[in-house]
């Protein structure tokens, strides 16, 4: 089936349910195709323009899924390369190229034909989608310090990109594939609070001494007081 093009930018392509992948634009993937239907739908595309429209299924283990078993959102991809292996698996490699939703289903009974809509990108505003870009690229860097699984051309070629839209698409492809960042390393722990100071000496115990004053001239002189008797002395 020839893809169709009409006037409200809709085009008619076969179609290529997903399972465990998903394929955003600006990326290059290998697949692996096995159900008949799906061989078919390759046959289709590669007899024409080689374009193909991708979308995943809703429950991965459905091995004929239905449009309802479909999500609607996909990528409308070309195909650059398609390799029969003896087993009767096709693998091919895709280009995703632009977002898609799917209008209609056109044919359902020996092969998935959709008719497909364009997803535009969202413009934005120039300035603030560049200050965003900036923004990425940093947090971009950060991860590769923490994560050294990325090889450094992914981390040049992304700091070329200047597209914002795909910019997010690649990252979200390189994320996916190369896990998440360790975790940072834990904080040292806080220093243990300084010991109380010890307690102050208690001031010495001195019994004020009493100033006598003199006794005024004509005043009486009191008598002395009696001392206590002196104690024996012990026996020999």
């Amino acid at each position: 089936m020839v893809a169709d093009k009409k006037n409200s930018g809709a085009r008619t392509l076969p179609l290529l349910p997903l399972r465990e992948l998903l394929v955003f634009p600006h990326t290059v993937v290998p697949l692996f195709v096995g159900r008949e239907k799906s061989v078919r739908a390759l046959d289709e595309a590669m007899a024409h323009n080689r374009e193909i429209f991708l979308a995943a299924q809703k429950k991965q283990k459905t091995n004929d899924p239905t449009p309802d078993e479909i999500y609607e959102f996909g990528t409308i991809a070309q195909i650059l390369q398609l390799l029969r292996l003896p087993d009767g698996t096709v693998k091919i490699l895709v280009e995703g190229k632009k977002r898609g939703k799917i209008v209609r289903y056109v044919d359902t009974a020996d092969i998935l034909t959709v008719e497909v809509q364009e997803v535009l990108e969202p413009q934005g505003n120039a300035v603030e989608n560049e200050a965003l870009v900036r923004t990425v690229k940093s947090s971009f860097d950060t991860y590769c310090k923490l994560n050294k699984k990325v090889p450094p051309e992914m981390v040049f070629s992304i700091s070329a990109i200047e597209n914002e839209s795909r910019l997010a698409d690649t990252l979200v492809v390189q994320l996916s594939s190369f896990g998440p960042a360790p975790p940072p390393p834990p904080a040292p722990p806080p220093d243990p609070p300084a010991p109380p100071p010890p307690p102050a000496a208690p001031p010495d115990m001195v019994e004020p001494v009493r100033v006598l004053s003199p006794p005024s001239p004509g005043s009486p002189i009191p008598p002395a007081t009696a001392l206590p008797p002196a104690m024996p002395p012990a026996p020999p």
